[in-house]
């Protein structure tokens, strides 16, 4: 059932809190609403992994929506991960462990600005000149899950913490490294503008292609930032955390959709299969480790940490993501045939 309150709040918060003064146009710290009633949390340590799910229901239960966040870019689409970046940042702060729902819509205004022309007399004379300024306005919610905990007096657990020694080993893979893609050489006869545009370094490049493959299933909403020009790691890093969340997360199709809506697991008495699902489950417990090696990461950082930890999340890929979540997708992949598949 939708929460009329946090929908009013919402929307008095869009209306009146949000104005394009107040939010800076180049993504600048996110604005935030808290949700009527929530309880204040402590901050989360900065390196404390913050997941990002496309919807709130592939959170783990029961959680916790402690606010809105927003805030607007100029580049619509192709700033998804910047923005998640940054809502993940500030989630910390209010003590959320996870962010949901980011999404943007486009908002326009519309004027006229006086330009100087040559009149048909040869003199200079003033005109006005239409003009439209498009701003992109994001929103996410910052939610705190049983993850870490709903008590506002405890102190934070988690699911997989940055002290674990595997997340650990990962986060060491991650050195500062240059944030902006490698520069496009200069194209034969094009304009400054053309020339400066920057070119996908090579390792991003390879990976974001193998993206590409899901981009009309599970990464709907990358499609345009993984065939833009200038995408750069923390995208593609962005792109596969938010796979990872739908195929084996808390709420995705195999910790989900598969035993609970096709297999019938919740009930008393599990079958034999869903016993080999607990078995399968702690197995995608390395992929959770990924996911919070990535969450904690800096944009700096990403580069190395994808060119060491390419093959890891290829192998993912390959083996535990099914090409559509439907059961004749799901019995090719590598995953289901190591665990649920009987022996000849």
């Amino acid at each position: 059932m939708v929460d009329t309150r946090f929908v009013a709040a919402h929307l008095r918060f869009v209306a009146l809190t949000l104005p394009l003064a107040v939010l800076a146009a180049s993504c600048g710290a996110p604005q935030f609403m808290r949700e009527p009633g929530a309880p204040k949390y402590k901050a989360l340590h900065y390196t404390h992994p913050v997941m990002v799910a496309p919807r709130l229901d592939m959170l783990p239960e029961p959680r916790q929506i402690v606010g809105l966040m927003a805030t607007l870019t100029r580049g619509g689409a192709g700033d998804r991960a910047k923005v998640a970046g940054k809502f993940r940042s500030e989630a910390r702060k209010y003590g959320c462990d996870a962010v949901a729902e980011v999404s943007f819509e486009t908002l326009e205004k519309k004027g006229t600005r006086p330009v100087r022309v040559l009149g048909k007399d040869g003199r200079p004379e003033t005109v006005q000149e239409a003009f439209v300024v498009r701003d992109y306005r994001w929103t996410g919610k910052c939610v705190r899950t049983a993850d870490v905990g709903l008590d506002p007096g405890a102190a934070p657990t988690a699911r997989v913490a940055t002290d674990d020694a595997a997340v650990k080993e990962l986060l060491a893979s991650a050195t500062n490294e240059p944030v902006d893609p490698v520069p496009a050489p200069p194209a034969g006869g094009a304009g400054p503008k053309e020339a400066t545009v920057a070119a996908t370094h090579p390792i991003v490049a390879d990976f974001a292609q193998r993206l590409d493959r899901y981009a009309d299933t599970y990464l709907r909403n990358w499609r345009e930032k993984l065939r833009a020009p200038g995408l750069d790691a923390m995208d593609v890093l962005e792109a596969w955390n938010e796979l990872a969340f739908q195929v084996s997360g808390p709420g995705g199709f195999w910790r989900r959709t598969v035993p609970q809506n096709w297999w019938g697991c919740a009930g008393s008495v599990p079958a034999e299969t869903c016993k080999n699902m607990e078995a399968a489950t702690r197995d995608l417990a390395r992929w959770d480790r990924m996911q919070a090696a990535i969450g904690a990461i800096e944009p700096q950082q990403a580069l190395s940490f994808l060119r060491k930890q390419k093959p890891k999340l290829a192998e993912y890929l390959d083996a535990v993501v099914p090409d559509e979540a439907n059961q004749s997708s799901m019995e090719h992949t590598g995953f289901f045939k190591a665990h649920f598949q009987a022996s000849p």
